[in-house]
């Protein structure tokens, strides 16, 4: 999901994740949405999860952040959840929710970008 927050960077980070899936043969969803803050922006992810049908969702959250878990809420049970909690892979109902950076911190990732490997 592309939040649209940062303007032509964001867009450029969408482009890349679907140009990598091609690479790999993997099937991508790419949607684009404004939205004002977290919430909403669970909210429109939810959206996507339900129209797609999509079975699993892997976000890109570094550290401990829990708008994801709210998005996998929204799909799943269609309210707004605060009370999830955060783990690096979940399972709520028949969709499957990873986020492979999930001890990551994103100084790190940062870091490890502009080493350029």
């Amino acid at each position: 999901m592309n939040h649209q927050w940062r303007g032509a960077e964001s867009d450029a980070d969408a482009e890349f994740v679907r140009s990598l899936a091609r690479k790999y043969g993997l099937p991508v969803t790419v949607e684009a949405r404004k939205v004002a803050g977290n919430e909403d922006a669970a909210r429109s992810a939810a959206g996507v999860v339900r129209i797609h049908r999509i079975p699993n969702v892997a976000l890109a959250h570094t550290g401990r952040r829990s708008s994801g878990d709210s998005a996998v809420a929204l799909a799943a049970r269609g309210g707004y959840d605060r009370s999830i909690g955060m783990s690096p892979e979940k399972r709520i109902g028949s969709l499957r929710i990873l986020r492979p950076l999930f001890n990551v911190r994103r100084s790190e990732v940062i870091e490890y970008l502009k080493s350029g490997n």
